[in-house]
């Protein structure tokens, strides 16, 4: 669960787009309805401090008084009322920074350092819910590299989602298990993207048709042995109500599937690889030399203030959002955050 970055560091949001998403009937609403207790939940904390920082009210960048105080106030006690009773919880890296599109333009390796590491927007979750939470990267529409993999260990994130195709086992088959590699756990995802819509006019037949078909090579072996597989639906899902209650119900009751959270399937020890899947996509020109340009005006002018121009959360929180996987495909709204701020 995440959204595009709309919050900079002085706190008003650029615009109203993630506030109609908390509405009864948003995109954000809809997905939290929609799962249950048995789900693995991924959130992202930006989303959270974002919605925390409109309860009580809040100012666009252009000056306009927010609209949706009550929506986000509501959709944060729905969020930690449902999220206390979940089985598993975890949180995504905070703003979900681009990392193999961040090394692929040749970023500088301290931007992404600083991209993923610890703030206090990155703690919004664990706050919600007085506990902490584990990191957990999810990878499963993208090529993965071992660098990637690395920048991800050395920020304390060793749980990553690939795709079924990005990591094969000794025999160089993909593998479809939840496997243990370099020390980085390794949950392994469909390769069946899971859809908006169902290809049915009826959401829970389609729904169920599109469950028996991603899982039907998942039935157990000779010996009675089953491999644990993780479905996954895409970032910033976009889904209809019927559609995503269908799929649970699909999920909860298809014939050779047992439903259980991420925490449930068992680590396998069999030596795993990843496979050569290609490089990542660089991150946009216009993003990386306006982050770079940003990081380096800050620290041109710094001698003339005596407090930080950007302090280290705040430099963190804007790194992260700049470089947002929510970028992808759409970069002039990655340069309008990065104006904004």
């Amino acid at each position: 669960m995440g959204a595009n970055p709309t919050l900079p560091p002085d706190g008003g949001l650029m615009d109203e787009t993630l506030s109609v998403q908390f509405a009864p009937v948003g995109r954000l609403a809809v997905l939290l309805a929609a799962g249950d207790d048995d789900v693995t939940w991924v959130v992202d904390p930006d989303l959270v401090a974002t919605a925390a920082a409109m309860v009580g009210g809040y100012e666009t960048t252009a000056g306009a008084t927010g609209t949706q105080a009550a929506d986000a106030a509501r959709f944060v006690g729905d969020l930690s009322r449902t999220l206390s009773s979940a089985t598993d919880v975890r949180q995504a890296p905070s703003a979900d920074p681009d990392v193999g599109g961040a090394q692929a333009a040749g970023l500088d390796a301290g931007i992404v350092d600083v991209a993923l590491s610890p703030r206090e927007s990155s703690d919004a979750l664990a706050d919600l819910l007085g506990e902490p939470v584990g990191t957990m990267a999810l990878l499963p529409d993208r090529p993965v590299t071992e660098g990637m993999l690395a920048a991800y260990a050395d920020a304390g994130i060793g749980t990553v989602a690939l795709s079924s195709t990005a990591v094969q086992g000794s025999d160089g088959k993909p593998v479809a298990t939840l496997l243990l590699s370099n020390g980085t756990e390794v949950a392994s995802v469909a390769t069946h993207p899971v859809p908006e819509r169902p290809p049915d006019a009826d959401p829970e037949i389609g729904a169920r048709q599109w469950m028996l078909s991603a899982t039907a090579g998942l039935v157990e072996g000779a010996d009675g042995s089953s491999a644990g597989h993780v479905i996954a639906p895409p970032r910033r899902w976009d889904v209809a109500t019927q559609t995503a209650e269908a799929l649970v119900s699909a999920w909860r009751t298809s014939p050779w599937v047992a439903p259980t959270p991420l925490s449930g399937l068992e680590v396998s020890d069999s030596p795993v690889s990843l496979a050569d899947g290609g490089s990542p996509a660089p991150l946009a020109e216009p993003l990386s030399r306006g982050m770079t340009a940003l990081l380096d005006d800050a620290q041109r002018l710094q001698p003339l203030f005596p407090e930080p121009v950007l302090d280290p959360g705040d430099a963190g929180a804007t790194v992260s959002r700049t470089i947002s996987t929510a970028w992808q495909g759409a970069p002039e709204q990655g340069v309008a955050y990065l104006e904004a701020t």
